[in-house]
């Protein structure tokens, strides 16, 4: 075994980590980075207790090349005697129809791919190839499209889906060694050298320009990477702890009080909206430029701004609305008048009959007059043009839309409050108001209790 150093250095990232006694799914695409990362594995494998599969994510853009990629990772996993798995995905098509670059397709199908034969097999983690030199281009990359200080702290080293990369640390150049001295072989992406996508312009065009000016570039940023991201995490730090504090979170979107937002640090405030886009887009960390926009609407009365990935920011009634957006619900389901029903996004609800009139003060729970209801089936939508009821205390009919606008109910949000209905009439805007027409009073003799619990 030659060039010990860099097994030593991947030896000590996985008892950093505590990777041991488990199962690893190795990202081959067959270049070099993969193939050192594979073969440090297998390696260790004994030492470490691990058992090592592989998969290869055929994209079917550079066409005989990706073919002869394909069949060099499965010959690959042959020699070592190691499980295989390999898909094809039309990449092309597939970021065509997502309206995607190709780089972002192509990394959605294969973390999809290599997650979902994770989890069918039980394995424990995923393991990419990423080295010191993709984590600088990723900075630089994030730098230039304008991301903070969480971009900037770089590629982590494990990540809360699974995803370990044992070579973060380590230089392509020491890579390339490694393959050398051991007698490797490995395939050659036609591609990396094309500057028609945005990471290969960084790396073959933008950082030698940078190592011009300043032979020591790289070393410098490595350096400062790592100043980074224990900046950051000190921050994540306060922030999670000030977003407990002040926003309220609900399954489809967050909001905070304005005076309460503005009243913290610029630096924690930046990072409270950042936080919020990711809880609700999946780990997506948006651009620097989409909070500066954020923070300009909280001036503003009624403004709104997309961030993207289906998330956007509405400012109403002094409060900040952080909102995933989705498409209106026209269902009708039926309510089970004896037992729970529950409905996906919306939340859960609980009738039940009961004998003595001891009416709960709680805007999740209405009373209903059971003689109202006799002959008609409960059911629950959302709103719709025309919607009218007869709100109690009001005293005549109002129509659902001004309603709302009377009691101040954001118009992002109209559209997801449930409606309790007694065949067509409504007899429950769910935790708002109850239809004077259905609401139970002392003197009935059957009474319906209807608790709504909210999904959170």
């Amino acid at each position: 075994m030659k060039h010990n150093f860099l097994i030593e250095s991947v030896k000590e990232n996985l008892k950093k980590y505590n990777i041991n006694n488990c199962s690893i799914l190795v990202a081959l695409s067959g270049g070099a980075d993969s193939v050192c990362l594979l073969h440090c594995l297998i390696t260790l494998a004994d030492e470490f207790k691990l058992t090592i599969c592989a998969a290869h994510v055929n994209h079917m853009l550079r066409g005989a090349e990706a073919t002869r990629d394909e069949n060099f990772a499965k010959n690959l996993c042959k020699k070592y005697s190691i499980p295989f798995y390999c898909e094809r995905f039309n990449v092309k098509e597939i970021a065509e129809k997502n309206k995607q670059s190709i780089e972002e397709a192509g990394r959605d199908v294969r973390y999809s791919y290599f997650e979902l034969l994770r989890a069918a097999n039980s394995i424990l983690f995923i393991a990419t190839a990423h080295h010191a030199d993709d984590n600088i281009e990723t900075v630089v990359m994030r730098f230039v499209r304008g991301s903070g200080i969480h971009g900037l702290s770089g590629i982590p080293f494990m990540n809360n889906r699974h995803v370990i990369r044992p070579l973060l640390n380590i230089s392509k150049s020491d890579i390339l060694n490694y393959i050398n001295d051991n007698g490797l072989t490995y395939v050659t992406d036609s591609s990396n050298e094309s500057c028609e996508y945005h990471r290969n312009k960084i790396r073959n065009v933008l950082i030698p320009e940078l190592e011009q000016l300043n032979p020591g570039f790289k070393q410098s940023l490595v350096r400062n990477i790592s100043l980074y991201s224990d900046t950051d995490r000190y921050i994540q730090e306060v922030v999670q702890s000030r977003f407990k504090a002040l926003a309220t979170v609900k399954k489809q979107y967050i909001y905070f009080l304005i005076k309460d937002l503005n009243s913290e640090p610029d630096i924690i405030k930046h990072h409270l909206l950042s936080l919020s886009i990711q809880k609700l887009a999946d780990g997506f960390t948006p651009d620097s430029a989409r909070i500066f926009d954020i923070e300009r609407c909280l001036s503003q009365k009624n403004s709104a701004v997309s961030i993207g990935q289906g998330i956007s920011a509405y400012v109403a009634y002094n409060k900040l609305y952080i909102i995933k957006e989705s498409l209106a619900d026209e269902t009708k389901y039926s309510l089970n008048l004896n037992g729970e029903t529950h409905i996906l996004n919306t939340g859960t609800f609980i009738c039940r009959k009961v004998s003595d009139f001891n009416m709960k003060k709680d805007r999740n729970i209405v009373y209903l007059n059971g003689n109202a209801l006799k002959n008609k089936s409960l059911y629950v939508r959302f709103r719709k043009d025309g919607d009218y009821f007869y709100p109690t205390g009001f005293g005549h009919k109002k129509n659902l839309q001004d309603f709302f606008v009377d009691n101040k109910v954001p118009r992002f949000l109209r559209d997801k409050i449930p409606l309790v209905l007694a065949d067509d009439d409504i007899a429950w805007v769910c935790a708002n108001r109850a239809d004077e027409r259905f609401i139970a009073k002392n003197k009935e003799s059957e009474i319906f209790e209807i608790i709504f619990t909210e999904d959170i």
